[in-house]
């Protein structure tokens, strides 16, 4: 209320005579400056975040407490997985409450709604209740999969002080005076304003007995000539409002046939039903006395709802509070969508960079792993971590952990070209120092196709759009019958070592550069470990903060892994431990996780000789083969395994001198090595039917299981591998 006064003077003498005040009820424009400062706001924090929870607890900060005490906000379970919910009339249609905010002071919703559980629609009852307020129809569109527009945004409100009388119930408590029209509590500050509210709810109060003698009249008309029934007293959800000044229509909430604005009898058939089920939610909010709800739905889809409810103020929801709640729910709609959207294409993105990862858990001769992939929260998109436990010749095991530089379906791409690679080279038995070697190159002629497939690039103009391809990488060998270690880095934060003692300590190598920056060489780290020793191998993301404080990061990382007590537990669910309740600050990228238990051969599971370079030896080595598996109780390979041992070292005392190293490990398969000085690979071919010799190799491929060689530091080792018998 404004009051403008003037003094009033004689025109005479221009003595003051009177005043005289003008009295402005500004309630109104008041109201529409507060409606549209709700909707700048609105519009400024909807869509900040990617995140469906975080887009749901923005709407309900929006809503409370500029428009109502109390606001919550509902969406289909699928929308939560990115997925579109069913659009199948009689599909279920399951709503999650995802946000409850209230004004200080406010009730929760309690009972089956309250945060986090669910309430079960059709998706036609929503879509009734809300054709019963607008009074518009689905229109049926032609869009992917016969999905329906809605032309009217399909709002409701209700009056539950009406409702509450018309079920025979008491108004809910605090309303009571303004259910019978009393206003003088909420418009004391002047009696001006206390007549103007008397006259509107006066008003509002004859309309509501017009509009209610027509209805029943209706009702009665259409029960004579059809036979209709009248629905049951608790139908009275809806209330006052439909569409306000677009047609506003009052709604019967006792009568189940609603007419439309085009008066037709039963063009809502169905809304009571609905109306019923917004009445029962509505009432789990002790106090309330008003509510309303607006559909959420973008882009032809029906995503949820938002429900607000008024507690403490005794002015009901009007058709301009309804009008207000439906412009933001379409904001909030296509914020969600949005959000909805890029959960579908990030659990897309982890799912394919999960199914390029090895299991969780492994267990091989040499090793137990157990490993943790944690993908980013950022909205860049999930990053190029990768690890791999690989199974190598002689019972040895390679490990490693990588991680391609840039985030998203790219950084995921090469991630798994670089995988496919390491195991390719780790296939061939080459050193830890000449794989990064390979696979530097591999990255850089990733980086030239990258370089080559930007646009602008035909015609020499420079982009940036795109990240260079590049990578770091930690690649380690174990050879459990040594317990020796074997280990480089490209660019790499080293590994974590916890001894048999329980101390963890960092192992000091040199990282050399990151894949795809220079072709300089990698150096190797080799140290032997004691059996029982746990190796952690991890990526920058563990370990970096926001500061860039690696090592604050790997202190902390140092200090998890003592508390884990990694050496006297299963390492399955220990990865998960460590990196549980990071900072929030630590997960601008990836986080990957391998943990890796050592272990040693036993001695009477391994046998080797050293053999001179004289032919004569052959026999008896056959027979030192012969006694051997017969102590391993393995006589029915004792055959082939002569025959492979007579073959290999025959062809290391002919072509490479000696001395010849023999040894038979017993690991889950009867492995059988012979090494020489010699650095000439032996290369199978098919002899022809003229030829003396050559077969040799050939007759080793067909006796055994698999076979191969690879270079060592005084020249190079043939190894086959035959299954053990069942027992």
């Amino acid at each position: 209320m404004t009051v403008s006064a003037f003094r009033l003077r004689d025109p005479h003498d221009g003595g003051l005579v009177g005043v005289a005040a003008f009295f402005t009820d500004i309630t109104g424009h008041v109201r529409a400056r507060q409606r549209l400062d709700l909707l700048h706001h609105a519009a400024a924090v909807l869509g900040e975040s990617l995140s469906i929870i975080r887009t749901c607890e923005d709407l309900t900060t929006v809503l409370v407490p500029g428009l109502a005490d109390l606001a919550a906000v509902d969406l289909a379970d699928p929308v939560l997985i990115g997925e579109e919910p069913a659009h199948d009339g009689e599909h279920l249609f399951a709503l999650r409450r995802m946000a409850v905010a209230g004004a200080d002071g406010s009730p929760l919703p309690t009972g089956p709604m309250t945060l986090g559980s669910i309430d079960t629609h059709r998706a036609t009852d929503i879509a009734a209740a809300a054709e019963a307020v607008d009074g518009s129809r689905a229109e049926a569109v032609s869009r992917g999969g016969g999905r329906a527009e809605r032309a009217g945004r399909g709002g409701l409100v209700a009056d539950l002080r009406r409702t509450a009388t018309a079920d025979g119930a008491q108004p809910p408590t605090g309303a009571a005076d303004a259910a019978a029209g009393g206003t003088q509590a909420a418009d004391a500050r002047s009696p001006a304003a206390a007549r103007a509210a008397g006259k509107r709810a006066a008003d509002r109060q004859e309309a509501d007995r017009q509009a209610a003698d027509q209805r029943k009249a209706d009702q009665q008309a259409a029960g004579e000539g059809a036979g209709a029934t009248v629905g049951g007293p608790t139908a009275g959800a809806l209330a006052d409002v439909g569409t306000g000044a677009r047609g506003e229509r009052w709604v019967d909430p006792e009568t189940p046939g609603q007419h439309g604005a085009d008066g037709s009898g039963d063009a809502h058939a169905g809304a009571s039903d609905a109306s019923d089920e917004v009445l029962a939610w509505a009432r789990s909010v002790p106090g309330a006395h008003s509510v309303m709800t607006a559909p959420l739905h973008a882009r032809g889809i029906l995503l949820g709802r938002v429900t607000v409810w008024r507690t403490e103020a005794l002015e009901p929801f009007d058709a301009e509070d309804l009008t207000l709640l439906e412009e933001v729910a379409a904001r909030a709609g296509l914020a969600v969508d949005n959000a909805r959207r890029y959960t579908r294409e990030r659990r897309a993105a982890v799912k394919l960079q999960r199914s390029l990862l090895p299991p969780a858990l492994t267990d091989v001769v040499a090793a137990e792993t157990a490993s943790v992939y944690l993908p980013t929260d950022a909205a860049r998109g999930v990053g190029g971590d990768w690890f791999d436990v690989i199974p190598l010749s002689s019972a040895r095991v390679a490990l490693v952990v990588g991680d391609v530089v840039g985030h998203g379906l790219q950084a995921t791409a090469t991630m798994g070209r670089l995988r496919t690679a390491v195991r390719t080279l780790a296939d061939l038995d080459v050193d830890p120092e000449e794989l990064l070697t390979h696979l530097d190159d591999l990255v850089l002629q990733l980086t030239v196709e990258a370089d080559s497939d930007r646009p602008g690039i035909e015609d020499g103009a420079p982009n940036s759009l795109t990240d260079s391809v590049g990578a770091s990488c930690l690649y380690v060998t174990y050879d459990p019958v040594t317990g020796h270690c074997v280990m480089a880095s490209a660019g790499h934060p080293p590994p974590a070592l916890i001894s048999p003692d329980g101390s963890v300590r960092f192992i000091e190598l040199d990282p050399g550069p990151p894949l795809g920056v220079s072709s300089l060489p990698f150096d190797i780290t080799e140290l032997d470990l004691p059996p029982g020793s746990v190796l952690a191998l991890y990526t920058d993301g563990l370990v970096e903060r926001g500061t860039g404080d690696v090592d604050e990061g790997m202190a902390e990382l140092r200090a998890r892994l003592l508390r884990a007590d990694a050496l006297h537990r299963p390492l399955a669910g220990l990865p998960r431990e460590v990196v549980t309740d990071l900072p929030p600050s630590r997960l601008p990228d990836d986080v990957t996780l391998l943990l890796a238990r050592t272990r040693m051969l036993p001695e009477g599971d391994r046998a080797a000789w050293t053999l001179a370079a004289d032919p004569a030896l052959v026999a008896g080595t056959r027979e030192l083969v012969a006694g051997q598996l017969a102590e391993w109780g393995l006589h029915e390979l004792t055959f082939t395994t002569e025959l492979v041992v007579s073959e290999l070292v025959t062809n290391a005392i002919r072509y490479a001198g000696g001395p010849v190293e023999l040894r038979l490990i017993r690991a889950g398969v009867l492995i059988c090595e012979v090494s020489d000085p010699s650095s000439t690979q032996p290369r199978m071919r098919r002899a022809r039917a003229t030829d003396e010799g050559g077969r040799g190799l050939y007759l080793v491929a067909q006796l055994t299981s698999r076979w191969g060689s690879r270079y060592t530091r005084h020249g190079k080792t043939i190894w086959t591998e035959q299954p053990l018998p069942d027992v």
